[in-house]
């Protein structure tokens, strides 16, 4: 499969890349250092004193919010790598091909370029190879589209050609839809031996992987003889996000903001049992009530007292901890070696008073549950 190296992307890439991940490495311990001075403001009682702290935390978010934009990237900066590339198939192939690339502007972050690309390549490659059938009379078609809603970007990769009966292929299955990352290693070979979508299984079940691991989705629709439509989530990644602090026994736990709905008093909700499950009804929606002390194994004796409704790629759930604490700024670490198979754990962030926390894995719970 054709890749994409950094030089082929210098051009539209005017940070050093190395230097780029320094100045990252220092706004994040300036954003440590801000929840310190945060703290500290709230202990001096001397006007002067808290406008000079007040002056450094703006200061602090500004360069925050800059270094955000100076990791963006345009997604058109591989719109001519890809047309190329259909280019060079169609004369392969010879197969006479129209490319078409929506949303070009989309901002997305530079680390991440090099992998759609390849990703975009993979897939292209796929059409001309499985999807496209040879005729003097028919236009072949590939069209892309990028959107991104600041937490996500999706891309859609779609082709008219021999497509699959995606209906037939869920009731073999026994699936609701064709998401690859709801199937096991076993059924995504089942699905890739009944629709022949591709030959290189290998690469596809790391990108199943990848993206696992990403929290994002790969989902497949078509009917045959008329198109394939493969829809790509990707979770814009960033180590420095804001995040809610919670109490699951005698621990302090982070939850990322971006994926809470919203916060409700549990005394104000009804909570139902179906099966060996608690649901809760909010805002019309059924939502399956998960007692986070009971997900993680920890012991509390602590009545707990919230709900956190949370959401990721249109999955919910009702998360009930114990209390909660205070909204604060954070940069997410990997996780210690000890832990790395706890998938319920995104990372560590380190608190203002110097405490190392626990960061919850939000799209990993919900995928688990």
């Amino acid at each position: 499969m054709d890749q994409l190296s950094p030089d082929n992307v210098s051009e539209f890439s005017t940070v050093n890349r190395k230097n780029l991940d320094e100045l990252v490495s220092l706004v994040e311990e300036l954003v440590i250092n801000k929840v310190k001075i945060e703290k500290m403001k709230n202990e001096f009682s001397n006007s002067t004193q808290a406008k000079i702290l007040d002056q450094e935390l703006r200061i602090i978010s500004e360069i925050q919010e800059s270094i955000k934009k100076v990791r963006l990237i345009k997604i058109k900066t591989i719109s001519k790598a890809l047309s190329d590339l259909v280019d060079q198939y169609s004369k392969d192939y010879c197969i006479h091909t129209q490319f078409l690339f929506n949303g070009q502007e989309t901002q997305i972050e530079n680390s991440l370029i090099s992998y759609i690309h390849n990703l975009l390549a993979y897939f292209i490659k796929d059409i001309f190879e499985k999807e496209f059938v040879i005729s003097d009379q028919a236009l072949s078609q590939i069209s892309i589209s990028a959107q991104s809603d600041g937490k996500d970007l999706t891309t859609i990769i779609e082709s008219n050609g021999k497509g699959f009966d995606a209906e037939k292929i869920c009731n073999v299955l026994n699936k609701k839809d064709i998401d690859l990352l709801s199937f096991s290693e076993d059924e995504v070979r089942k699905f890739i031996s009944l629709t022949s979508s591709s030959d290189n299984i290998d690469y596809l079940l790391k990108l199943r992987q990848d993206l696992l691991h990403l929290g994002g989705s790969l989902k497949f629709e078509s009917e045959l003889n008329t198109f394939r439509r493969i829809t790509i989530v990707i979770p814009m990644s960033s180590s420095i996000m804001q995040g809610l602090l919670v109490t699951i026994g005698n621990q302090v736990y982070a939850i990322p903001l971006e994926f809470i709905e919203t916060i409700l008093d549990k005394k104000s909700v009804k909570i139902k049992k179906s099966h060996r499950s608690q649901m809760i009804l909010h805002m019309e929606h059924v939502i399956r009530l998960i007692n986070v002390s009971d997900l993680l194994q920890v012991e509390t004796s602590e009545e707990p007292s919230c709900i956190l409704i949370v959401n990721s790629n249109n999955s919910r759930a009702a998360l009930l901890v114990d209390s909660l604490l205070d909204q604060t700024d954070m940069v997410i670490k990997n996780k210690p070696p000890i832990i790395k198979d706890v998938n319920e754990i995104k990372g560590t962030t380190i608190l203002g008073d110097g405490l190392v926390t626990l960061v919850l894995d939000i799209p990993s719970i919900l995928k688990e549950i």
